[in-house]
């Protein structure tokens, strides 16, 4: 089966990380895989292509019409020109995956699934909303949205087109040829309840390579990172430590609610993009390792530390507890979205309660004082992630999708 994955992004990012695994899985899997975005972290293969782009006039003016109306992507017109590449034209099926960040207009899939089915991946819900990747508290995408709370949030509208948005999604999905996969049960669920009902919604969640991601010698990897070897320590870790979604600004709040003898010994690696120095004012003293894309630093500094600490404030299956997971290093987070079925009370880790940095605090506090439940907590870990988060069963959950839906399309 030729398998094309569609992203703005592969190898950077949640999502990106996400599709590069995938692709891995299925050419494992035994499919050709192709992949169409517009940038790559590094070289991965030869199969890898870049989705055009228009830089003229015309593109100029449709982007900049759609951004003042408050409809997101709509404005992009490279779109259809993707059904003539020789890389789309001999794809089995498409699998994509975001649909935003400015690379594609999703009013063009019904014609580009008219000859080649697709599957849309839900790494988030944009694809249900009126415009915003996550809607925290608020549930209009239940009723068609407008009036939304979030204009400024991820995708920002200039003013709120998100009630017409949410009907022109609802006509475009409805009309393609595609079906839907949730990573995480919590994104499944809402999407079987929003405008994309009755099509169907499948769960995979998304695959980590174990044998990368593995734990290594704890004392060996501090003493190779520079970390003390007589100190807790604890990670944090985000694409961008500054996205206020992410929840740094709790992490900062919960430390300071830290017992001071705890406050005193923890030291905490910091891993991702900071927007400004000031976003690094913390209560316990830490090292700032900036952004770091390689696994095998990732794993190495996983596997240095005590604890993954996980702020955010709404996610729906972070790449980053799967890493931890893999690593065998346990998590405290708060209880929102998919998290939960990563951190697992008392098994992989603690959560806390929504937004409360005192609860935060606590866990971090328990988890420090009892190296015992660490320990049996690691091992869950790392149980839990060869058995439930395998490359392996990603490939062979999308395997069997595509194969029932390129069986249906033949009758």
């Amino acid at each position: 089966m030729n398998v094309l994955l569609v992203n703005g992004t592969v190898g950077k990012g949640g999502a990106g990380i996400a599709v590069e695994a995938l692709g891995r899985g299925l050419e494992d899997y035994g499919h050709r895989v192709d992949f169409a975005a517009t940038s790559y972290d590094r070289d991965i293969g030869p199969n890898c292509h870049f989705i055009p782009r228009v830089g003229n006039i015309w593109q100029k003016l449709a982007s900049r019409a759609t951004y003042e109306a408050g409809l997101g992507n709509i404005g992009i017109l490279n779109t259809r020109a993707i059904a003539r590449q020789d890389w789309f034209q001999r794809a089995d099926i498409v699998n994509f995956h975001n649909l935003h960040g400015g690379y594609i207009n999703y009013l063009a899939l019904p014609k580009l699934t008219r000859k080649c089915p697709a599957v849309i991946t839900l790494h988030d819900m944009w694809s249900f909303t009126g415009h915003c990747v996550y809607s925290f508290d608020c549930d209009r995408w239940l009723i068609g949205c407008g009036r939304c709370p979030y204009p400024k949030s991820y995708e920002a509208m200039k003013r709120d087109g998100s009630a017409l948005s949410h009907r022109l999604k609802r006509r475009a999905f409805h009309a393609a040829n595609v079906e839907f996969v949730g990573v995480s049960s919590w994104i499944a669920d809402l999407a079987r309840q929003s405008l994309l009902a009755p099509i169907p919604v499948h769960h995979v969640p998304n695959g980590i390579d174990t044998q990368v991601y593995r734990p290594e010698d704890p004392v060996q990897a501090r003493q190779d990172l520079g970390f003390p070897l007589d100190r807790p320590v604890a990670l944090c870790l985000a694409h961008n430590i500054s996205d206020p979604r992410k929840g740094f600004d709790l992490l900062q709040e919960a430390l300071k609610r830290l017992s001071p003898d705890v406050r005193k010994k923890l030291f905490l690696a910091i891993v991702g993009t900071v927007d400004s120095d000031s976003d690094l004012n913390l209560a316990v003293d830490h090292r700032y390792l900036g952004y770091i894309a390689d696994p095998l630093e990732k794993r190495k500094i996983f596997s240095a530390v005590d604890i993954c600490l996980f702020p955010t404030r709404s996610d729906n299956l972070p790449v980053v507890l799967q890493e931890s997971l893999a690593c065998g290093t346990p998590m405290v987070a708060f209880d929102v979205g998919g998290v939960a079925e990563l951190v697992r009370e008392g098994q992989t880790g603690l959560l806390a309660l929504q937004d409360n940095c005192e609860s935060f605090a606590r866990c971090i506090e328990t988890l420090l004082d009892r190296p015992d439940l660490r320990g049996e907590m690691a091992a869950e870990c790392r149980t839990v992630a060869e058995r439930e988060f395998s490359l392996e069963r990603q490939a062979d959950g999308y395997s069997k999708i595509f194969e029932r839906i390129l069986e249906t399309a033949r009758r």
